[in-house]
C-alpha cells in the first residue's frame, strides 16, 4: 500500500521440456524472486527443479495448461543468488519476478534449443515469429547495456546450461558513450556467474572496461571455449528507484525485421526508447517507422552495432502506438530491447520488453 512497482516481459509462443532460470535471488541485497511455471500441454506434467546451489524441492505437478508458483522465500538456500533448471515431461514456460523494496523486475524462462518445443495452439498463431529471446545459444547477445548513465548500472547473469565448464568472454560495444572492451570469466555447469556489473564499477581483474566510465553500448558472447548452451539475464538499476530486466537474444532466432508493439511519447509521463542491434549479416541500413506517425530512425549498422534512440518529445504528445524496424539487406539480422519509463511517478515506474521477430 506504500509503493508501486511494474514489470513486463514477452510471453514465449512456445513451451520446452527443459527451461532455464538464470538469476534467482533470496535476500540478495534485499531482493527475493518467485516464479510460475505453466503446463503447455494436454496432459498432466511432473517438473524436476535443478537448483544450481543444490537446494532441492519436491517435484511439480501441473494439470494441463495450469500454473504454479514458487516462492524462494519459503525454501531453503545456500546461496544469494543461484539459478535453476527444469526438466518437465510436458512442454512448459516460465516467467521470474524478483522483488525488492520498491522494485520488481520480470522477466521469462529461457528454453534449452531444441528441447522438445512445440508451436503453439493453431487459433492463436499469427505471422510473427517465436521471440528471440526464448531459447539458449552458444552466443547469445544483449542489446542493451545502460552503465553509468544518470546512475543506472546493468548486471548480466550468464547461465551455462550445458555439462561441461566453460570460459566465456563478453565483448562491449559502445553506441552512444564508452569504450570498447571485453570481460571473460569460468563458468561451471549447471551455474551462473555475474558479468559487467563490476566490470564497469570496481573494475575486475577478469575485465579491460574502464571502472566508472559511462557506457551506453551492447554486448555479445565472443567466445565460449566449450561450446556449451548459454543464456542470460540483463538487470538495468537506478538504486533506490527503479529496476527491470530483459532476456539474452539468441542470434539464430533473429530475423531482418522486428515489431515494437507500444511505442509511446509523453503519454501520462510515459515515453519508451529502444536499441537495435546488428546480430549477423552484411552492414546494412536499419530503418524503425511508427505507426500513425511521420517520425523514423535510421542508421548503417555493422555486426554488433546498435541503433539507440528516445521517443520522449520526438513524435507527439499522448502518442501510443508501435514500431516496425527493417534491415534493407534480407541478409541481416537484428534484435532490439524496448524501454518504458515515467518521469515524476512515484515509485518504480521502469518496464523493457524485447522485440519480437517478424518472418
Amino acid at each position: 500500500s506504500d509503493f508501486s512497482a511494474a514489470g513486463s516481459y514477452v510471453v514465449p509462443a512456445t513451451g520446452a521440456t527443459e527451461v532455464f532460470l538464470p538469476l534467482l535471488n533470496k535476500e540478495n541485497s534485499g531482493y527475493t524472486t518467485w516464479y510460475t511455471v505453466q503446463n503447455m500441454g494436454t496432459e498432466e506434467a511432473t517438473v524436476e527443479v535443478i537448483y544450481s546451489d543444490g537446494t532441492t524441492i519436491a517435484p511439480l505437478v501441473i494439470p494441463p495448461f495450469a500454473a504454479r508458483n514458487v516462492f524462494q522465500s519459503s525454501e531453503s538456500h545456500a546461496q544469494a543468488i543461484f539459478a535453476a533448471t527444469l526438466a518437465s515431461d510436458q512442454p512448459i514456460r516460465a516467467a521470474v519476478l524478483q522483488e525488492g523494496d520498491g522494485i520488481i523486475f520480470a522477466h521469462t524462462g529461457v528454453a534449452l534449443a531444441g528441447s522438445g518445443t512445440i508451436p503453439p495452439p493453431e487459433e492463436t498463431q499469427g505471422s510473427a515469429g517465436v521471440n528471440a529471446g526464448t531459447a539458449s545459444s552458444e552466443t547469445p547477445i544483449f542489446p542493451l547495456v545502460n552503465v553509468n548513465n544518470a546512475g543506472y548500472v546493468t548486471g548480466i547473469q550468464i547461465l551455462n546450461g550445458g555439462d561441461e565448464s566453460t570460459s566465456v568472454t563478453v565483448s562491449y560495444t559502445p553506441s552512444d558513450a564508452g569504450s570498447a572492451c571485453t570481460e571473460t570469466r569460468s563458468i561451471a555447469a549447471g551455474t551462473s556467474r555475474t558479468f559487467a556489473l563490476a566490470a564497469f564499477a570496481s573494475g575486475t581483474s577478469a575485465s579491460d572496461c574502464l571502472p566508472g566510465e559511462r557506457f551506453i553500448g551492447s554486448a555479445a558472447v565472443t567466445d565460449n571455449s566449450t561450446g556449451q548452451p548459454l543464456t542470460g539475464i540483463v538487470n538495468q538499476l537506478l538504486p533506490g528507484l527503479n529496476g527491470e530486466a530483459y532476456v539474452a537474444f539468441a542470434p539464430e532466432e533473429a530475423t531482418n525485421a522486428l515489431a515494437m508493439p507500444l511505442i509511446m511519447d509523453r503519454n501520462s509521463g510515459y515515453f519508451t526508447g529502444f536499441s537495435v542491434q546488428h546480430v549477423g549479416g552484411p552492414e546494412s541500413v536499419v530503418t524503425c517507422v511508427f505507426s500513425n506517425a511521420t517520425y523514423t530512425v535510421s542508421a548503417t549498422l555493422g555486426e554488433g552495432e546498435a541503433l539507440v534512440d528516445l521517443q520522449q518529445g520526438k513524435i507527439a504528445n499522448g502518442y501510443i502506438g508501435s514500431g516496425v524496424c527493417t534491415a534493407a539487406n534480407d541478409d541481416t539480422k537484428i534484435v532490439a530491447v524496448i524501454n518504458e519509463l515515467q518521469l515524476g511517478g512515484t515509485g518504480d515506474q521502469f518496464l523493457v520488453y524485447e522485440g519480437i521477430p517478424l518472418p
